[in-house]
């Protein structure tokens, strides 16, 4: 507005001046002078002075331009300051941080609230009327003992920023962990910016307890943890690791894990849980289940937690239960056994019984016959010698022995053969493990197995094998295959047994088959009893799980059986079942090399070409 005044002032006086000096120019030239010198002096010196006042004009216009521009200038600059200090002051107001400006009182002694923003008055839960010009021991009562106030008396005296570290501020208020930076303006006024880092505090202090219960719950966790880096080097051990690698954790500590584990560091796995061997400290094997856990850190870092179990024990008590559940099964086929002996052994008997007496009758006979020739020579063939001869002929009943002599002979050589057969069966099922694979006939363990089970099954079912002749020999633990057989036999019959003691029909059909399927050899066990009931299928490979009665059974056998396939051969175990209408069981076993184990209820195995298969039914008599 003062620039305005002063442009129409300007303009004013100078129309009017310029236009006083042409009205006097005018005049004079009009004036005749030669009659008077005093007015021509006057003419010529009024007309100086009319040219000094326009040149004094025009330079009092100059300084008004001047001035005017200084003033625009300063208006401008007015302008300028107002906006940056409206921008400050829009910063000052919305920083996420508190600040509070102090100006000094006594020398730095105290401090009056200047002015404060709006995180700090969020901070301190309060207002701007509350705090703003008064003392900071009267606004913070808690400001001398949590130090803010030594801070700021420092840094006004000697003008050096100050940082007070995060310290807890308690008043009767509130209370918070604070972290505060301070320094001074040039106006020695005292600026504090701080920040409210209880979240922060509450989160290091959960994490530090988080880590703790961590470390705890590593140090007490029942399996061995070992956190190895990239490089395979051991980082971190958990007490049942060094016990299990037979040292102290801290010693293991920076040790290469390669020498405590055969093979490389597999990354690609991710928590395959697989059985394993390490080596402790003093080279002894440890068979464990070991899973590898790849953890990403910050960056690019990998790390691998090697999560183990000792299986020493469990592999211990695993061997009792088989010896024993293979006790079990002799003591329970030791009877049919007996049996299935004792049947050609009776007429073995009998029939040695009849060449016992026939021998004697033949011997009587041939007694006679020397009788008679002895007689013949001297002439002394009497009708007496004749007739006693015709009576002991007679009584032996010479045709009879003729024909059944050689039939109690073939009988007793085909109980023998039988009887053989049963011991030799018995030998191949019972036959020791030895701990290593060897190249089995799976059809001779299966004929050997049915024959030694004969007792469980002829009772209640026909049993028909199927098996291909040109299946090739199998690396097998023969044993353990063995008793997986006849777990399977055993339970077909007892569910074969199950339908036929509700009444549901006469004898029912076990199906043993056989086929080479690729680098597999496939084994089908097949049953017509009642079927799984869908709300167990996926229980019966559990341990101790049985369906059986109290007292019956072990509850071990399936939980066993797909143990020793799967875990010990590399292969596979299966079922097909249907209600009403029977199971199958599916085994296969890798004749060429070791594959991939796993469970699949209710999945049916492809089939493939095979070789015409031997087809033979035992008869359950």
């Amino acid at each position: 507005m003062n620039t305005e005044i002063f442009t129409s002032l300007k303009g004013t006086i100078t129309l009017m001046l310029n236009g006083a000096l042409r009205d006097a120019r005018e005049s004079l030239e009009k004036i005749d002078a030669a009659g008077c010198a005093a007015l021509a002096d006057l003419i010529t010196s009024l007309s100086l002075l009319i040219g000094r006042l326009t040149e004094s004009f025009a330079a009092k216009e100059s300084a008004l331009a001047t001035v005017q521009l200084s003033m625009l200038e300063l208006e401008a600059t007015q302008e300028e300051l107002l906006a940056k200090e409206e921008r400050y002051r829009e910063l000052f107001s919305n920083m996420n941080d508190g600040v509070v400006v102090y100006e000094t009182l006594d020398d730095g002694q105290d401090f009056v609230i200047k002015d404060i923003n709006n995180a700090s008055l969020r901070i301190e839960r309060t207002d701007r009327e509350a705090v703003v010009g008064r003392r900071l021991t009267e606004v913070f009562p808690g400001a001398q003992e949590f130090g803010l106030l030594d801070v700021l008396c420092r840094v006004y005296q000697k003008g050096a920023p100050e940082h007070l570290p995060a310290r807890f501020y308690r008043d009767q208020r509130i209370s918070g962990w604070r972290d505060n930076f301070v320094y001074r303006l040039p106006t020695k006024e005292v600026v504090a910016v701080y920040r409210d880092v209880s979240e922060q505090k509450a989160s290091e202090k959960a994490l530090r307890s988080a880590l703790e219960s961590t470390e705890r719950l590593i140090d007490a966790a029942p399996i061995g943890l070992v956190v190895v880096g990239k490089d395979q080097t051991i980082r971190r051990v958990n007490e049942v690791a060094g016990k299990i690698l037979g040292a102290k954790p801290r010693d293991l500590v920076g040790q290469g894990w390669r020498q405590f584990i055969t093979g490389a560091l597999d990354s690609t796995r991710r928590m395959s849980a697989e059985e394993n061997v390490l080596v402790d400290i003093k080279g002894k094997s440890i068979p464990v289940l070991m899973s590898v856990i790849p953890v990403k850190l910050k960056g690019d870092e990998v790390v691998y937690i090697m999560a183990f179990l000792d299986l020493t024990e469990r592999k211990s008590l695993e061997s009792q239960l088989r010896h024993a559940q293979k006790m079990e099964a002799v003591g329970r086929l030791a009877a049919g056994v007996a049996h299935e002996i004792n049947t050609p052994i009776q007429y073995v008997g009998d029939n040695t019984h009849f060449l016992q007496n026939a021998f004697g009758e033949l011997l009587a006979l041939v007694t006679e016959y020397g009788k008679m020739l002895a007689a013949r020579q001297p002439g002394e063939m009497t009708p007496e010698v004749i007739k006693e001869w015709q009576e002991v002929a007679d009584q032996a009943d010479l045709g009879y022995l003729t024909a059944e002599i050689p039939k109690a002979i073939d009988q007793s050589l085909e109980g023998v053969e039988r009887v053989a057969k049963i011991v030799q069966a018995m030998k191949d099922f019972s036959h020791p493990g030895t701990g290593e694979k060897k190249a089995v006939d799976v059809n001779k363990a299966i004929e050997s197995t049915v024959m030694v089970a004969r007792n469980e099954w002829k009772y209640v079912a026909e049993l028909v094998t199927d098996l291909d002749p040109g299946l090739p020999l199998v690396p097998c633990l023969q044993d353990e295959f063995n008793q997986v057989l006849l777990n399977l036999i055993i339970n077909a019959a007892h569910a074969i047994g199950d339908t036929l003691g509700r009444g549901e029909g006469t004898k029912g059909t076990i199906t043993i088959s056989t086929r080479k399927q690729g680098d597999w050899v496939e084994i089908k066990l097949k049953d017509t009893g009642a079927g799984i009931p869908e709300e167990i299928r996926t229980k019966i490979f559990d341990p101790f799980f049985t369906t059986k009665e109290v007292g019956k059974g072990t509850g071990q056998g399936l939980a066993i059986s797909h143990a020793v396939i799967v875990d010990k051969h590399g292969g596979t175990i299966n079922y097909e079942t249907e209600m009403g209408k029977g199971t199958t069981f599916i085994i296969r076993l890798p004749w060429r090399s070791s594959g991939s184990a796993r469970i699949f209820p209710d999945e049916g195995v492809p089939g493939g070409e095979h070789s015409s298969p031997t087809i033979n039914k035992l008869q359950s008599s």
